[in-house]
């Protein structure tokens, strides 16, 4: 519990209004989480500044805030506590619970969270002892005082955890406790944004020994890299042990490793006592380094390491980690979806290559992962590609990130029609129930946190029951103020869900008789071809139409396999690599079909094509009237396979009598060809604004380009209901100032305020994109209202009037 006026006093706080609450159940640091007894802390950090979350907080339910500045809304029924800083206030808070309560305090340090390491070192102290396992579910700091709030007078020790995230976190904690066994784990520093080097962190967990007492302890990984330099900077009175994992040299050695579906076995030697046949419920080698430091943790607490060992013969089960499920077709579905990064993810793999058998269809089921959010192309990705092209026999990827490791998994072998990558949660449960999953497959599913990949879990049992030994209950995500660092302040998000609604919008309207082909040409109208191509097969297209050779291949080498049309020139060099990759390529003059076919001469298979004929678009085309013509001569070229003739509407979104005729042209032309009985498969003409014409310009096939993506064709022409943007671009407030009248904001001085105005400047321009002329933006949207855009559009700033929408912060 949080006392009012024990954190008023510790944290030399203010009042700021009358006293509704004054006791708080937890610390919350998320909006969407505040409830009725919770107090909402406002952080401001190098992470953001979450006081633009206060009033979300209090209409959310939250009885209390902690801040910095008074609130500018109306705050009757909430108590208010103004601080000089939240998180110096915690962290006292921190330090007084501690001393008041008097427990000893286990520390686990790491870069990664480690949730099973608290929980098996706090289950083996419970054989003895009162004990509060931490919370794991804040950043780091934060994890201390959100912790601390259910300690009691009747616990003995505390277990918390901190993931050192930033420069000064270790440094400030250090400040509040000592702890009496720490566990550190350096492993991955060298990955964190935040930290310029390795050293920069080895620095900071330094700063803890300082304030450790005499003969506490420091227990270590022998494999960590780091461990070497650390231990030169222990002090002697303290004491320090090390754990290894077939490590030879560690003071406490697990080998002989046995890996089975349920459980772990190992032997054990410790200085000159060996123990054999050892053995714990948990999946996986990656928790043995958890497992050992455990037993060392226990026997600073007196218990003897036979005790601890029986104690871990118990089930020390965490929800989404490696967590055994039965899933649908009775398939044996394994949840590891807690807080999935690279390290965890291989470990995964390494466990289902070491449990599978012959008669086992593996499946992995990957999300973008923790740790590698900004470099969707790392090399953790392709790692992780090469290694399920190992093991797995399907693998399902969901995000950019994620695609990338499918695409490495088929560079390195495994098979197309075994790597489906999707956008979107929906498409993934399409996938997987494509697959009819059977009592012989095994599923692993994993993921970062802010992927939510336990909804995918959650479709997949087979016991809806079951649904509550899942790690997220809710739908909650980490709002931007505490995500992970951007690599800039400027980004594009691509909404898969949009797009598949979109493609089966369009299906729904042209029916299921015409084949709907995706136009995903210049980079899927630049929301990604690949994410719009997978997204768009998964929900109803059966073809993709592409604007070169160079588009087509990208598709390919993404594992791709639906027909392909090259909407335009196919160079002719290119025809052998066409036909091996199953291309369609465009007809539409004689000499290079003529071309085309000698070039194919020899080859397996002929070259497909579409014929195009030109009904009034005066661009690529034969002229309608010469269809007969055309066709009797094509007849001859046998290494041509004629799959498909189409037009292309020039007016379609303006002129429907212009477009009628076309659509009267392209009949009169094909009607022949029909009659004569010539096999060709599809006809087609119709483009975006020909599909909102309606059927008439439908025949067999249409090529849906700006509507696929929830764009309008033109202002006049209605759009189909249930069709939105798929693509949005957003950025963040770098500045907000007030400026008198008559101020010139930007280069050139082309504006001056016409009044008191106040103006925010936003961290784009045109080295963005967002173009300076010949005629810029209007305006772009704040809070859900229109800001005009003043002023010139410098390289990488542009300035915005936001005088008429209230309360805008830097940071949103």
């Amino acid at each position: 519990m949080i006392n009012l006026y024990e954190l008023l006093k510790v944290a030399n706080g203010q009042l700021f209004g009358e006293t509704v609450a004054t006791i708080f159940t937890e610390f919350c640091f998320e909006p969407q989480r505040a409830h009725h007894t919770a107090l909402f802390v406002a952080i401001r950090s190098v992470q953001g500044d979450t006081h633009r979350h206060m009033e979300e907080a209090v209409q959310m339910g939250a009885v209390g805030l902690l801040c910095t500045e008074p609130p500018e809304f109306d705050t009757s029924g909430v108590t208010v506590i103004i601080v000089r800083d939240t998180t110096d206030a915690l962290l006292r808070w921190s330090q007084h619970i501690i001393q008041k309560m008097g427990v000893e305090v286990v520390l686990v340090a790491s870069p990664r969270r480690q949730n099973f390491t608290l929980a098996a070192i706090s289950h083996v102290l419970r054989s003895r002892y009162q004990v509060l396992t931490g919370q794991v579910t804040s950043h780091g700091l934060w994890n201390l005082p959100a912790s601390l709030v259910d300690l009691s007078l009747d616990d003995e020790i505390a277990v918390i955890a901190l993931d050192i995230t930033h420069p000064g976190e270790m440094q400030a904690l250090a400040k509040v406790i000592s702890p009496k066994v720490a566990v550190i784990d350096s492993q991955g520093c060298n990955a964190l944004p935040a930290f310029e080097s390795s050293t920069q962190y080895l620095q900071e967990v330094q700063s803890l020994f300082a304030v450790m007492q005499p003969d506490s302890l420091v227990i270590m990984d022998a494999s960590d890299p780091y461990a070497t330099t650390l231990q030169r900077f222990i002090p002697a009175y303290i004491q320090s042990k090390s754990i290894g994992v077939e490590a030879f040299g560690a003071d406490l050695l697990a080998l002989n490793i046995q890996v089975g579906k349920d459980r772990i076995g190992f032997d054990l030697r410790y200085g000159n006592e060996r123990m054999v046949g050892r053995w714990s419920p948990v999946l996986g080698r990656h928790h043995l380094q958890a497992l050992l430091s455990t037993l060392l943790v226990a026997e600073a607490f007196s218990i003897s390491l036979p005790d601890a060992l029986h104690r871990l013969t118990e089930p020390v089960t965490l929800p989404g980690q490696l967590t055994t499920l039965r899933g649908q077709g009775d398939c044996l579905l394994i949840d590891d979806t807690d807080s999935g990064t690279p390290t965890t993810t291989i470990a995964a793999l390494d466990w289902l290559e070491a449990v599978s058998v012959e008669s086992n269809r593996v499946i992995l089921v990957l999300g973008d992962l923790e740790d590698t959010r900004i470099a969707a192309d790392s090399q953790d990705y392709r790692e992780i590609g090469l290694r399920a092209a190992q093991i797995v026999d399907v693998m399902v990827t969901l995000g950019v990130g994620a695609a990338a490791a499918g695409r490495a998994a088929l560079d390195h072998g495994l098979a197309p029609a075994g790597v489906q990558m999707t956008f979107s949660s929906r498409d993934v449960q399409m996938v997987l129930e494509q697959l009819q999953l059977n009592e012989q497959d095994i599923v692993l599913v994993t993921g970062a946190a802010f992927m939510h990949m336990e909804k995918i879990v959650r479709a997949l049992l087979k016991d809806e029951s079951d649904s509550v030994k899942l790690v997220r209950q809710d739908d909650h995500e980490m709002p931007d103020s505490l995500a992970l660092l951007r690599a800039r302040p400027s980004w594009v998000e691509v909404d898969a869900d949009a797009l598949g609604a979109n493609v089966r919008t369009i299906k729904a309207a042209v029916g299921e008789d015409v084949t709907l082909m995706a136009v995903v040409k210049a980079d899927g109208y630049g929301h990604g071809a690949v994410l719009v191509a997978q997204t768009a097969l998964h929900n109803g297209a059966g073809y993709l139409g592409v604007a070169s050779l160079e588009e087509a291949l990208q598709l390919r080498n993404a594992g791709i396999t639906a027909p392909i049309l090259i909407l335009s020139y196919l160079p002719v060099e290119a025809v052998p690599q066409a036909i091996r990759l199953n291309l369609t390529a465009t007809v539409f003059d004689m000499d290079t079909a003529q071309r085309y076919h000698r070039t194919a001469f020899g080859a397996t298979n002929p070259l497909k094509v579409h014929v195009k004929l030109d009904t009034g678009m005066g661009r690529l085309g034969f002229f309608a009237e010469d269809a007969p013509d055309v066709f009797r001569e094509l007849r001859r070229l046998s290494n041509l396979d004629v799959e498909g003739v189409f037009t292309h509407f020039s007016v379609a979104d303006v002129d429907p009598n212009y477009t009628a005729r076309q659509v009267e042209l392209y009949r009169e032309a094909v009607l022949p060809l029909q009659a004569a009985g010539l096999n060709i498969r599809y006809f087609h003409a119709a483009n975006s604004p020909g599909v909102l014409r309606g059927e008439a310009t439908y025949f067999n096939l249409v090529r849906p380009g700006l509507i696929l993506y929830g764009l309008r064709p033109s202002d006049d022409m209605p759009m189909l209901e249930g069709l939105r943007p798929a693509l949005s671009w957003k950025t963040t407030v770098l500045q907000v100032r007030d400026f008198p009248p008559m101020y010139p904001i930007g280069y050139g001085n082309t504006y001056h305020t016409k009044g008191d105005e106040r103006i925010a400047i936003l961290p784009v321009g045109y080295a963005d994109g967002f173009r300076r002329s010949p005629q810029s933006w209007k305006y772009v949207l704040i809070r859900g209202q229109r800001a005009p855009l003043v002023g010139r559009v410098s390289m990488e700033k542009s300035a915005v009037n936001v005088t008429h929408i209230p309360d805008v912060r830097p940071g949103e």
